[in-house]
């Protein structure tokens, strides 16, 4: 049988998401401006002050919004590249993470807002609770990428740095191919420059990365077989 407890934590997602789709399906159809609580209440059947039993503002909200995307656009890079594939110098699949931009074309303006507007209203705790959560998240998606587990501190955060970097240059390139988040841009022009883009900056970080391990390897490594 369920326990009670159980049970108030599924209402409480259920809650938590009908919030989150309604204020979603509001961002979208008002030009990706943010709306109003009031509107999200109604939109959601939610009391308003139901809702802010669950978020504080609605910048919280659009932060929970924008990281469940983020969190997705990060796992896309587990197909994105090889490293095998990189260091045999064949080019990047961008197609995954391409097809995260035009699946969810809002993303690019709640990265935006997210800088421009959200992280503002932020306390200092708040703040640094958000960076040091992307941080974990892009450190996991590392090590799971490329058997970091073993890997030294330092490494781990380059790859780090790489993907974070790779994430922030995408949203350029989006910004222009979309001219600003005011068109949808061409698939295959927006691939391409993806592509063009990221390709140098890989292929050099993973062969640094094989030059620092060939270093460390034991000398033993390099012994003739007795065999």
């Amino acid at each position: 049988m369920t326990s009670k407890k159980a049970q108030n934590e599924d209402k409480k997602l259920i809650k938590t998401n009908s919030i989150i789709k309604a204020a979603t399906e509001l961002f979208i159809e008002n030009n990706n401006e943010l709306p109003t609580v009031n509107q999200i209440a109604d939109r959601s059947n939610i009391a308003k002050g139901t809702v802010y039993l669950y978020f504080k503002s609605k910048e919280h909200i659009f932060l929970s919004i924008h990281q469940l995307l983020w969190i997705d656009c990060v796992a896309r890079f587990e197909r994105f590249s090889k490293t095998n594939r990189l260091l045999k110098g064949e080019g990047l699949n961008v197609q995954p993470i391409v097809s995260f931009w035009f699946e969810y074309p809002h993303f690019s303006r709640l990265v935006t807002i997210k800088a421009a507007q959200i992280m503002p209203t932020l306390s200092v705790e708040e703040i640094n609770e958000v960076v040091r959560s992307e941080s974990l998240v892009l450190q996991e998606k590392s090590k799971q990428m490329h058997g970091l587990m073993k890997e030294s501190t330092q490494a781990l955060g380059h790859w780090v740095d790489l993907l974070d970097l790779s994430i922030k240059m995408i949203h350029l390139v989006w910004l222009k191919e979309s001219m600003y988040d005011t068109i949808i841009p061409d698939k295959n022009s927006f691939s391409a420059k993806v592509e063009r883009l990221l390709n140098p900056i890989w292929h050099q970080h993973v062969k640094e990365l094989e030059r620092a391990s060939f270093k460390h390897k034991p000398w033993r490594h390099f012994m003739p077989s007795t065999n």
